[in-house]
């Protein structure tokens, strides 16, 4: 009785949430779909290939500014306002200028050299599906939904078991022990790995599921720059007000073998989280509604010699 009222609630929230949404998307949807046009024949001269090719490049572009912004707090460590939110105690800042600018390094040719050219198998397909559509349409409220939903579903399969894959001790000795370095993470480490890491668990995942849901290109760009925010905010190493919690992949860098999905639903399916939820840090694992940091919600255990 109970379960069956509580399907019902949520199927009705549910239910008002998207009738809510796409009122909104339908009072909006002209600003956008002009904007859209605007850009698509007056910019892009209603080509698709080009559609599909400043994709990449922009998403790029929203990691690179967000994460200008880190790095400047990790050579600099101003404001000072921000340290109070580190997720890790230990957590050095300024970080070592040496090994940032390695990972600045390496990060910038997996993003800027190697993506590029894994960008481009993906980006033909949905070129040649689009031409059967009218490309300068934006997609309904309920198609741009699913098909996001549908790359967040495959990107947590493929880069779940992708790193799990590197994990094995075999793969993680040659490949994924470089990103590894940094056991506090930092938001330009979320590329640093070798290039078939990258390619393999992290672009690959992203990309196939655009391919496989057919993506229009705005859903495609749109989806880029919230892979690009939300794995900048997983390692930059920081539990920031009003963003979302990087609690669980701040641990997995701690402590290397627990929350190894982006939404934690695998982890939760095979248990790769069960020490992630006896800590301290699945408390401290909210959005913070409020200034006050985690860590002062949540403290740290007093050590027994105190």
């Amino acid at each position: 009785m109970v379960l069956g009222t509580a399907i019902i609630v949520l199927i009705a929230l549910r239910n008002s949430f998207m009738w809510y949404m796409q009122e909104f998307w339908g009072a909006s949807k002209d600003f956008w779909q002009f904007g859209w046009t605007v850009v698509y024949k007056d910019y892009l001269g209603e080509s698709a290939i080009w559609a599909f090719v400043v994709v990449y490049p922009l998403g790029m572009l929203v990691f690179w500014l967000v994460n200008g912004l880190f790095l400047l707090v990790e050579f600099t460590g101003h404001p000072s306002v921000l340290l109070q939110y580190k997720v890790q105690s230990s957590k050095e800042v300024p970080a070592d200028t040496a090994r940032l600018l390695k990972c600045i390094k390496l990060t910038a040719f997996n993003t800027l050299v190697l993506g590029p050219m894994l960008y481009v198998p993906f980006f033909i397909p949905l070129t040649i599906w689009s031409a059967g559509s009218d490309l300068s349409e934006l997609p309904s409220f309920h198609v741009a939904i699913l098909q996001l939903a549908g790359c967040a579903i495959v990107e947590e399969i493929g880069f779940y078991y992708g790193h799990r894959l590197f994990h094995i001790p075999y793969f993680y000795k040659r490949f994924h022990k470089i990103h590894h370095e940094w056991t506090a993470p930092v938001g330009v480490s979320a590329h640093y790995c070798h290039p078939l890491e990258f390619a393999i668990s992290s672009f690959i995942p992203v990309a196939t599921g655009a391919l496989l849901t057919q993506s229009h290109a705005v859903v495609l760009l749109v989806w880029l720059i919230i892979v690009n925010l939300s794995i900048t905010i997983s390692h930059c190493g920081f539990h920031l007000p009003f963003m979302p919690s990087n609690e669980a992949h701040d641990y997995h860098h701690a402590k290397f073998n627990q929350c190894f999905g982006v939404l934690g639903i695998l982890d939760q399916l095979h248990g790769t989280h069960a020490r992630f939820v006896e800590s301290k840090e699945f408390q401290r694992h909210i959005v913070l509604t409020s200034t006050t940091p985690a860590r002062v919600l949540v403290p740290d255990e007093p050590n027994k010699c105190e």
